[in-house]
């Protein structure tokens, strides 16, 4: 049993930061999908009212449609870039807090196994 005694904050925040962009993207799937059903209700709408997609909204029939490519374009491409950004501060923040509790409480007792690897010489 070995004691994780401090995190390095910078190799946490990179981590943190990975998995943003992988849960960022992921979430921007489920986002541009709604975004483009919503769009293509909106452009529905448009069509079966006349030229605009509400009682008097003055949004043009392609608005829902562009509304649409906008929020996919949004959820696969800005999404992971800001949930990277935010998994960063966050895991900054977390990792210099962590430290400051293994400080305090004298480490976390972890357990490795060593996969027998030899070290070639």
């Amino acid at each position: 049993m070995k004691t994780l005694k401090k995190l390095d904050v910078f190799s946490f925040a990179k981590f943190q930061a990975v998995m943003g962009a992988i849960l960022g993207f992921i979430a921007g799937i489920f986002y541009a999908i709604f975004g483009l059903v919503f769009g293509s209700m909106m452009s529905s709408l448009s069509t079966e009212m006349g030229t605009t997609t509400g009682a008097d909204a003055g949004i043009p029939a392609a608005g829902g449609a562009a509304l649409g490519i906008g929020m996919g374009i949004f959820g696969i491409i800005l999404m992971p870039i800001l949930y990277a950004i935010g998994g960063f501060i966050g895991g900054l923040i977390a990792a210099f807090v962590g430290n400051i509790a293994l400080k305090i409480c004298g480490g976390l007792k972890v357990v490795l196994e060593d996969e027998g690897i030899k070290p070639t010489v």
